[in-house]
């Protein structure tokens, strides 16, 4: 096997940030244990694990009765020098190496692995070989279809893992779940889909890793000619309960929900192949069972990001002091969901301004135009923002023109807090790109719209689309929102309408943060339309257990515990 060369090692050794730089995040015993248990499931001959970290699944992997009756073959990677040598004291008898997984030459039948997650602007040309893009793609197999450059790192060792698989083989890998929405997650599904049955997928609906950033998944796979496996289902499974570091689980105890742990769900290939926000899948299929009643937003809304600046310094925070002089020169603008009380832009409870002309630099007031001067030597001192360097350098009189595009009714928050409310955009301000504008397509009543987006209905899909944030936030993706399934206004009766488009209206000019009533009344009307099996008595407890899960890590009142329990 190939050793990491001198220059690698000083280079590992010296980085201060190993989570970010390495993406070392490491497994929970409880998490690792359930991984074991399906990669033994095979009865496998050989078990890599091409990324040990601290030893987590060699450990599981030896406490098991299977790895000893089947006497499987552990063989252990890891590039960092320093968790190599301490596992490897641990564990002396096995075989063990200090390389780039990269690197690794043979054939085994099954891998279980917590792959690094580096993101796609690290893996730059200057990095050392194992973070070097270019230099990692020359090592492995040439795809049908090429990878997406935005791929983080984690799919790259996946398609080197299958590369090195037996037929039959078992991929056991646990990984974020942002590839099942993003853009760039498509060209890793045609993988997947071409290469393996994919046996199941696993979300937790609490935090596995404390200390990481985004969400995560576990990948079951198992590679096996294409005829083989079309006719075969993947099992969808959302985990509801945390795992003990002593828990042992089979993969059957989470498809026959053991103990309440799970939610199940089954789709075809076919299914796959056709969906493009995964995540969607999961859903709330115990809840919503009248799915020909949903329809994505994006088939009956238009969505775009509101105004980006590059510089909000200069356009917006310090522009206030020349409002009452200048008027003509200023516009209003929404930065911020905390910049409105209620449902309306009309509720205002704080001003700001962007500074927006189509005049030439000469002809600005003498005030105005020192103002330009200062931000545009500041700016060509720096070079930064890029963007306005090289508006300045090649359109120097012009270069602060911003470009206003019509304004959405409907308006909503790139990232949600405590509250998930789409705001009524009465009196036609400019949104910053805080929100995204959601323009209703013709056919589309706004105000009809407008009480649907509010429902609860909406908002317990948004918690599930949303990714952690940190601090309780949920982060939402135009992309995510675009496949976000609310009500389909087209499926409602007439005299549904009618009514959800009067409490809309109401909702418009609504000042109260918490319109309870209203939003009852709305619930009301669009709940039998999505469940024969809730109330909305229901809908608002489950609401209010997602809500409570996802603040409860802002305001501390739940924190995840060593061996993987919860406390309060």
């Amino acid at each position: 096997m190939m050793k990491l060369s001198n220059p690698d090692l000083d280079w590992i050794l010296k980085v201060e940030n190993k989570k970010d730089m390495l993406g070392q995040v490491f497994t929970p015993q409880g998490v690792a244990n359930l991984m074991v248990s399906f990669g033994l499931n095979t009865k496998p001959r050989t078990i890599l694990e091409p990324c040990f970290g601290e030893g987590v699944f060699l450990e599981s992997i030896q406490k098991r009765k299977e790895y000893v009756a089947n006497d499987t073959k552990i063989i252990g990677v890891e590039i960092d020098p320093v968790l190599y040598e301490r596992v490897r004291s641990k564990f002396p008898n096995l075989e063990l190496y200090n390389m780039d997984f990269f690197d690794f030459k043979g054939v085994v039948d099954c891998v279980i692995m917590n792959p690094p997650y580096i993101r796609q602007e690290l893996l730059r040309e200057k990095m050392p070989r194992f973070l070097n893009k270019s230099d990692i793609i020359t090592r492995l197999p040439l795809l049908q279809y090429p990878i997406s450059s935005r791929s983080n790192l984690y799919v790259y060792f996946i398609i080197k893992a299958w590369s090195i698989l037996s037929e039959k083989g078992s991929i056991i890998a646990i990984i974020p779940n942002t590839w099942m929405a993003a853009e760039y997650g498509n060209s890793f599904k045609k993988f997947l889909l071409q290469n393996f049955w994919i046996k199941a997928i696993i979300q937790f609906n609490k935090d596995v890793f404390p200390d990481a950033d985004v969400e995560s998944c576990i990948l079951y796979l198992s590679k096996e000619k294409d005829s083989e496996f079309n006719m075969r289902n993947t099992y969808l499974i959302n985990i509801q309960k945390p795992f003990s570091k002593d828990e042992f689980l089979s993969f059957n105890d989470l498809i026959n929900n053991v103990n309440g742990r799970s939610l199940v769900r089954t789709v075809t290939k076919e299914i796959l192949e056709l969906k493009g926000n995964w995540l969607n899948l999961f859903g709330q299929n115990n809840l919503f069972n009248i799915r020909d009643n949903l329809v994505p937003l994006k088939e009956i809304a238009n969505l775009k990001r509101g105004l980006t600046t590059n510089y909000n310094k200069f356009f917006i925070n310090d522009t206030i002091k020349f409002i009452n002089r200048y008027p003509e020169y200023f516009k209003a603008i929404l930065c911020s969901p905390k910049e409105i009380k209620g449902y309306s832009t009309e509720s205002k409870i704080k001003e700001q301004y962007i500074f927006c002309t189509e005049k030439q630099k000469s002809e600005l007031p003498l005030e105005l135009k020192e103002y330009v001067e200062k931000y545009e030597h500041e700016i060509l001192s720096s070079t930064l923002p890029k963007t306005l360097y090289g508006k300045i350098t090649s359109n120097p009189d012009n270069w602060f023109n911003i470009k206003l595009t019509k304004t959405a009714p409907i308006l909503f928050s790139y990232i949600v807090r405590e509250k998930k409310k789409f705001i009524f955009n009465r009196n036609n301000m400019i949104a910053r790109d805080n929100f995204y504008e959601i323009f209703p397509k013709e056919h589309i009543n706004q105000y009809v719209l407008f009480s649907i987006l509010n429902s609860r209905i909406t908002s317990l899909s948004i918690e599930n689309i949303g990714r952690s944030h940190g601090k309780g936030l949920l982060k939402i993706q135009k992309y995510e929102l675009e496949e976000l399934e609310v009500v389909n206004p087209s499926k409602i009766q007439k005299e549904d309408l009618i009514l959800l488009e009067s409490l809309g209206r109401d909702l418009s000019v609504c000042s109260d943060e918490n319109p309870i009533k209203i939003i009852s009344k709305i619930d009301k009307i669009l709940l039998p339309y999505v469940s024969t099996n809730y109330k909305v008595s229901d809908l608002e407890e489950r609401l209010k257990i997602e809500e409570n899960s996802r603040l409860s890590k802002r305001i501390g009142h739940l924190r995840i515990i060593n061996d993987g329990g919860m406390e309060t």
